[in-house]
């Protein structure tokens, strides 16, 4: 998508193929998101298909969010991806 390659199975997110670093949990939330394109993803589906039966807090979902929107570059107020 817009020039990253995603890799589930590395785990890996690639742009011209330079991998960018991330958290596990960073790019399993840009997995889960981009395997459902163009659907809204409810917060609870979101934690369950990244965290499981773990207990998150908003704190650790943002902080989350935030990490894969910088890998991504995107914009908060005018958001591409996320």
């Amino acid at each position: 998508f817009s020039g990253f390659e995603l890799d589930p199975a590395g785990p890996e997110l690639r742009r011209r193929g330079e991998v960018i670093p991330l958290r596990p949990k960073s790019l399993a939330l840009i997995a889960h998101l981009a395997s459902r394109p163009g659907q809204l993803v409810r917060k609870e589906d979101l934690v369950d298909a990244v965290w499981g039966d773990t207990a998150v807090s908003d704190a650790t979902l943002a902080r989350t969010v935030f990490d894969a929107r910088e890998a991504l570059g995107d914009d908060s107020r005018e958001p591409r991806f996320i």
